[in-house]
Formats: C-alpha cells, sequence, structure tokens
C-alpha cells in the first residue's frame, strides 16, 4: 500500500462501516475492529517509507567499538516485527571484530534494535511490561487482546528474560550509598519464593511448535527490605533472582547490607515455613527476630482443620 492510496480506501471503509452499522449487518465492536486492522496497515506502511529514508551512522571501513577493533565485513538484512503487527526488514552495514567472538551493526544500536529479539523497541517494552507482571501465557492473551493481533507467549517469554539479563546483579549499584546511612528503628526483611513454569527453550523451535515442549521448571525468588521508625515506613526496596537458591542468599544479604543493616537498631525477618529461607537468615541475619509469615501459618492450619471430622 502507498500513501497516496490511503484516502480513497478510506473513505470507502467509512462507507461500508457506516451502511453496516445502519442495516444492522455489524456492530461497533466489529468496526472498531475493521478501522484497527486499517490503521495498523497504514501504520506499517509509513514505518517501511521512514526506514527507507535512514542513514548509516558510519561508512568507515574500521571501527573502534568499546575498546576492540571491528572491520567491515558485509551488508545483511534484519527482520523484525512492529508495534503494528507487521514485519519489516532493512539492510545495514555489518562489522566483524578483529580478534573474534561476534560482530557489530552501527545501524541497529542507532535504531534500538540491538535491544530487541525479533521486535521494534516499542513491541519489546510492550512484551517484556506484560511479561513482567503477569505469567508468560497469560502475559500473551492480554498483549494479543489489547494489540488487535496475535503474540506467542515464546515472543514474551524471550524478551521478558532478555531484559532480566541485561539488569545488573549488583545491589550496590542500584542502592544509593545514603540510604544504607540512614539508621532506623526496625528493618524488616521479607523474603519468598515459587518455582515458575516456563517454555522450555530449543534451538531452531518457536512459536506454537514451542508450547509442546516439555515444561521447564525455574526457581524465582524475592526480597523486599523495608526501613521502619515508629511504625512508618521511612525506606523500600524490592529486588529479586531467578536461579538457585545459594546465589540469592548472597544477593540478598549484600542488598540488606547496602540498605543499612549495621545502623538498624532491630532486624526482623519474615518468611514462611520453607528451609531455604531460615538458612538464609541464620547466615545473613543471625542476630534479627524470626517470625513465621502469618498467611502461610495460617494456610497450611486451615488445610490441617480441613482433616478432622467434628
Amino acid at each position: 500500500m502507498e500513501i497516496n492510496d490511503v484516502l480513497p480506501r478510506s473513505q470507502l471503509l467509512v462507507k461500508e462501516l457506516s451502511e453496516g452499522l445502519n442495516a444492522g449487518t455489524c456492530d461497533l465492536e466489529g468496526t472498531e475492529k475493521r478501522i484497527l486492522s486499517f490503521v495498523h496497515e497504514l501504520a506499517l506502511t509509513l514505518e517501511r517509507q521512514v526506514l527507507q529514508e535512514i542513514q548509516e551512522p558510519t561508512q568507515d571501513n574500521s571501527l573502534r567499538v568499546g575498546g576492540r577493533m571491528a572491520v567491515y565485513a558485509d551488508k545483511r538484512n534484519r527482520r523484525f516485527r512492529t508495534r503494528f503487527g507487521g514485519t519489516l526488514e532493512i539492510a545495514r552495514r555489518c562489522y566483524k571484530y578483529r580478534e573474534g567472538g561476534g560482530g557489530y551493526c552501527p545501524l541497529d544500536e542507532k535504531l534500538g534494535l540491538d535491544r530487541c529479539l525479533g521486535y521494534s523497541p516499542l513491541m519489546s517494552y510492550l512484551l517484556t511490561s506484560f511479561g513482567a507482571s503477569e505469567p508468560f501465557a497469560r502475559a500473551s492473551d492480554l498483549l494479543s487482546e489489547a494489540l488487535g493481533f496475535r503474540v506467542s507467549a515464546t515472543a514474551v517469554q524471550r524478551n521478558t528474560e532478555a531484559v532480566g539479563e541485561r539488569i545488573s546483579d549488583n545491589p550496590y549499584t542500584l542502592i544509593d550509598a545514603k540510604r544504607g546511612q540512614k539508621a532506623c528503628e526496625v528493618m524488616v526483611v521479607q523474603v519468598d519464593g515459587t518455582i515458575s513454569p516456563q517454555i522450555l527453550e530449543k534451538e531452531g523451535v518457536s512459536g506454537r511448535a514451542s508450547l509442546k515442549l516439555p515444561t521447564e521448571w525455574k526457581e524465582c525468588n524475592v526480597v523486599v527490605i523495608q526501613k521502619k521508625d515508629g511504625g512508618q515506613e521511612v525506606d523500600r526496596w524490592t529486588g529479586a533472582r531467578y536461579g538457585k537458591h545459594e546465589q540469592f542468599e548472597t544477593y540478598a544479604g549484600r542488598a540488606a547490607i547496602a540498605m543499612g543493616q549495621h545502623v538498624a537498631k532491630k532486624v526482623v525477618f519474615l518468611a514462611d515455613g520453607a528451609r531455604t529461607n531460615w538458612e538464609l537468615q541464620k547466615t545473613n541475619f543471625p542476630g534479627s527476630v524470626g517470625i513465621l509469615d502469618f498467611y502461610h501459618a495460617s494456610e497450611h492450619l486451615g488445610t490441617f482443620a480441613g482433616l478432622l471430622k467434628d
């Protein structure tokens, strides 16, 4: 579709939809879906023409990238799916590192595509926003409904986890030093964990085919650190990690130190009955007041009470 074709087609669409509404052969929901489909087609055309006008950041035959020398290798195409549901392709200059180990594409960096996995930057942002707050399959359904076209659970997972890998594991880089210097009456450290079912990643298998693969279970742990004075919260930090619990123990311990554990008058450790949580308490918070989480305790008590006949 060319831009010059848009106005006549839009006028025909308006006529068709208004007649359908008047005749009762379509409803407003269907009308909006037809308009949305047309808008996506128009937007994809506009984006394609914009990218055709994009210039390469450099024409040099060699570049220094982060202290490494890269030399021009070839022009290669990159395909990615956009916010509008279609797929675009751009040709860009690619460089290889002289000492080996990958390469570099200046245009990818210029457009922000170097941080995306098969999607445009805005689309990647939407994938990770939904994927970070819902199970991947549920996030896929919600996002697909919001966008007006289907997005796979695999795409949500891959982009969300790719963003997670770029977040620093060092809590000292996330917590300002001033926060750790401020004393408090009580520091409450709350931890919780779960086993999360994920789509198993296999090379060459993606999309719907990947949904038929066996489920991969991953451990995820969360730590919330609160600082309180006079019963009122004065500061809070939240962190989480995928992976083995030993790594999470180090992560939570370092975060508490950075938040000022050494200047807190009292430390309270709050968790459910999982053995690993109390091993974490012994290792990183030996002088703390240990409290079994009321919700989890009452949940088990409720299960026990349900076994009683009278």
